[in-house]
């Protein structure tokens, strides 16, 4: 099930199975960056000057890793599994730093399903397509929401 960012899909608990993957990209702009700083008060010098990034061994801005984690929530919430998803947990490990301008692919695999449960782990990976590089690896626990009516 690989694809853009444009489908939006409603899988439901008999549709999931281990090997699943979709994916996304998404060139993270400097707007994405602004706007994350303004709501969540992270104006840490590495992600909002140029500057003080380049005096810390950066090559400029760096992306804020939440704000992967945000994308990443997109890709569940709109693709694996789609508008029924719930998020439980999101281990993120970040290995490279991404810059503003960088387009990222996020994949995820489907690695454990309990249909008992209705719930499955995936394995999550941020790569950097222009290089090949994988910037952010994890793990997402995801279930299905529940109709109340």
């Amino acid at each position: 099930m690989a694809g853009g960012a444009s489908a939006v899909l409603c899988l439901k608990p008999d549709d999931i199975f281990v090997g699943l993957t979709a994916e996304i990209e998404q060139c993270v702009e400097r707007q994405h960056v602004d706007q994350f700083a303004a709501l969540t008060g992270d104006v840490s010098p590495i992600h909002m000057d140029d500057g003080a990034a380049r005096e810390r061994g950066f090559e400029g801005r760096v992306v804020h890793g939440m704000l992967i984690g945000g994308f990443i929530s997109r890709l569940f919430g709109l693709r694996l599994p789609g508008l029924d998803c719930i998020l439980q947990s999101i281990n993120l490990r970040w290995i490279e730093p991404l810059y503003i301008g960088d387009t990222i692919r996020i994949q995820a695999t489907v690695a454990q399903w309990s249909s008992a449960a209705e719930v499955f782990v995936a394995n999550v990976e941020v790569i950097r397509p222009r290089t090949q590089t994988i910037v952010a690896k994890g793990k997402v626990q995801a279930g299905f929401t529940r109709s109340r009516t």
